[in-house]
């Protein structure tokens, strides 16, 4: 699925469709599909006729870029769901607690 011939960003959802914002899932960072940061602009939706197309849509891009959440939101912004790849995040937190144990030689003070 590609989401740049398919689908519009725009920085308002219409009544009746739903939205997509990506985010970093380290930094909480919003970003573009692409993973390029939104900076000094609005967020930019990702805009879907149905709630279940965008899901889809989320679910879909979870296995090919975990280091992602998408968070699903209605026409009045109101996040509705929050999507991501647990078995990432677990990763990414069982590599953090690895590098918290590992006492550098020069620390022992």
């Amino acid at each position: 699925m590609n989401c740049e011939t398919h689908y519009l960003y725009k920085e308002e959802i219409p009544g009746g469709q739903y939205g997509i914002l990506h985010a970093e899932v380290s930094t909480g960072i919003i970003t573009f599909a692409d993973g390029k940061r939104i900076s000094n602009s609005p967020p930019q939706y990702l805009v879907f006729n149905s709630f279940n197309e965008a899901e889809d849509y989320a679910n879909q891009r979870i296995q090919s870029h975990p280091e992602f959440e998408y968070i699903l939101v209605d026409s009045q912004l109101k996040p509705l769901k929050i999507l991501k790849n647990h078995e990432y995040i677990s990763q990414l937190m069982a590599q953090a607690e690895l590098n918290k144990k590992k006492k550098r030689w020069w620390r022992f003070w």
